[in-house]
């Protein structure tokens, strides 16, 4: 299913300690190593332990939040930070890209 894929962005609310027990974007890491395929993982906030998966395989761990802010602006401003945090992800890929060539 990944194959010909040259970029995984994937998430979860919080990327902590406990993101490699199980969750989603631990399976998708899995999946990803298997297909040789970089990943960004993006999350409404790291928690403590949540760089840790730098060392596991992911490329960047990148959170949507663009200033300090209450859980309930995030919530409510989620699409918008969502979109914005993925644009970047992709000009970072991008730019990556034309430094290689």
């Amino acid at each position: 299913k990944l194959q010909g894929a040259g970029l995984i962005i994937t998430g979860e609310g919080r990327i902590d300690s406990q993101t490699l027990d199980g969750k989603t974007v631990s399976g998708v890491l899995r999946l990803a190593r298997k297909a040789g395929v970089p990943v960004i993982a993006l999350c409404g906030g790291v928690g403590p332990g949540g760089y840790d998966l730098l060392e596991s395989g992911v490329c960047a761990v990148l959170s949507i939040a663009n200033r300090p802010m209450t859980l309930a602006e995030a919530q409510a401003g989620a699409e918008e930070l969502l979109e914005r945090a993925a644009e970047q992800a992709i000009r970072l890929a991008y730019l990556n890209c034309r430094c290689e060539e």
